[in-house]
């Protein structure tokens, strides 16, 4: 049995997945399986996928390729978490790329920590000519992850078992599902573990962007990611997702400030505190202002 299920979701891809698929190729490891699940593509995704398992025959590499109908990547990661063979369960998205040891490195840690049930690491974000390096740090994983994304589906590798009893991917949840999943996860206390420094993960920010890239024509989505993270956390969290509320609103201002205001209205509405009002107020102006890291600069006040 290999000891990694790796599962990408493909949507309309077929003019960028190749990249994604020639360094999956490249790995120096071949302890894991790829699932691909096809998304109901309309383009020649499909055959594009068959083509590629097909000259991989002769590479020692297990490729299976499935197929989704329900729209969205969490149904398709769904398909392919269900159809998981290995112990241990890696997601990546179509239009990201793996450096040669990302495997590997993956392989060496649960090798290293025989206790663990979820991994992270470092991955290299690319903004057209911007990088920067987001970090995944084990501690206080479950606000890191609402305002960091830490839990990002090329940011970890987790056991297969937990990942099913997490109850996989809301399907309901378009934007933002990764967070959601993620919180989900860590309320299931894994041991987690930083693999280290080495950055074996890129990836690719843009318009066509599984993740997306903008704010205002998703505002509804992003509510109901914020919603339905804050049913999963719970009240005691409450005050804390309207904080991301308020951020996301000044995102959302950034593009139509109607649409911002309208969900800074919302945030406010869960408060009737007056410091917590101020601070939300505060939180949307500086992020419609341009400003970054509102929640590093604002989370602290809260306590």
């Amino acid at each position: 049995m290999v000891k990694i299920s790796l599962i990408i979701p493909v949507y309309n891809r077929a003019d960028v997945v190749t990249a994604t698929l020639a360094s999956v190729a490249a790995q120096t490891s071949r302890d894991f399986e790829l699932i691909l699940v096809d998304n109901n593509s309309t383009d020649d995704t499909l055959a594009v996928l068959h083509r590629w398992r097909d000259s991989m025959a002769d590479s020692g590499l297990t490729v299976r390729i499935l197929e989704c109908a329900t729209p969205g990547a969490s149904a398709a990661r769904n398909i392919g978490l269900a159809a998981a063979s290995a112990p241990w369960t890696m997601f990546f998205d179509s239009d990201d790329t793996m450096r040669p040891r990302h495997i590997a490195r993956a392989i060496e840690a649960i090798d290293a920590h025989p206790d663990a049930s979820l991994i992270g690491w470092n991955i290299m974000l690319h903004e057209g000519s911007k990088v920067s390096i987001k970090t995944f740090m084990p501690d206080n994983l479950a606000r890191r992850n609402i305002f960091e994304g830490s839990m990002a589906p090329q940011r970890y590798c987790i056991d297969t078992a937990l990942a099913r009893r997490a109850g996989g991917w809301n399907e309901s949840v378009m934007r933002w599902n990764d967070i959601e999943y993620g919180q989900r996860i860590i309320a299931l206390d894994p041991v987690t573990v930083f693999a280290g420094n080495e950055i074996t993960v890129d990836v690719i920010a843009g318009a066509r962007s599984i993740t997306g890239t903008g704010f205002a024509a998703d505002a509804a989505r992003l509510d109901h990611a914020l919603d339905t993270i804050k049913t999963t956390l719970g009240a005691p969290a409450g005050d804390i997702i309207e904080l991301k509320r308020a951020i996301t609103a000044g995102l959302c201002a950034r593009e139509d400030r109607a649409t911002g205001r309208a969900m800074l209205s919302r945030a406010l509405a869960a408060t009737s505190r007056r410091r917590l009002r101020l601070l939300l107020h505060a939180a949307f102006s500086y992020t419609a202002m341009g400003g970054r890291g509102a929640g590093r600069l604002f989370l602290p006040l809260y306590h």
